[in-house]
């Protein structure tokens, strides 16, 4: 993005690299295209403290989503799977509805497939977990020995945290 002393003017092209810096064309005022200075949505908060990096990355950023979305997909809630990884690498490494994360091991989104979760309860005994058990707002989780403490908790210790 562009100064805010550039923002309502037209865009030319994509941002490119010169110098090790990024810059844009826009058309100036008066017609004539100007070179300016491109920054990345951290650049540019440290620029202007006021600006909100959630809403501008919201708007700015085309991959960017809620990290409970990206997490959860468009689901309310995850299985977290208790069980020994080891006995059935196969078939975790075979399913595309699994996924892993660091900070409670191997899980199913709620929109999975019910083939899939029952297929799972075959192996692993499945915990739903709400969002608001592990995240604290919908962009951060809620510190990890608290998170980890919770799933130990409802796994009895035996959540499927080993990668494969």
């Amino acid at each position: 993005m562009v100064a805010k002393s550039f923002q309502n003017l037209e865009q030319i092209g994509e941002p490119f690299e010169d110098g090790g810096k990024m810059y844009v064309n826009v058309r100036a005022k008066n017609g004539k295209e100007k070179r300016v200075r491109w920054y990345f949505i951290d650049e540019y908060c440290r620029m202007y403290p006021e600006a909100n990096r959630e809403e501008l990355l919201r708007k700015y950023d085309p991959y960017w989503k809620l990290l409970k979305h990206t997490l959860m997909g468009d689901g309310e809630f995850i299985y977290v799977l208790e069980g020994d990884v080891e006995t059935h690498l196969q078939e975790l490494q075979n399913c595309k509805d699994l996924f892993y994360c660091t900070w409670w091991g191997w899980y199913l989104k709620s929109t999975a497939p019910q083939e899939i979760v029952d297929g799972a309860r075959e192996w692993f005994t499945l915990h739903r977990i709400e969002w608001s058990d592990v995240g604290a707002s919908d962009i951060e989780l809620k510190p990890y020995p608290e998170v980890k403490k919770f799933i130990d908790k409802i796994c009895n210790g035996k959540a499927a945290y080993k990668w494969i």
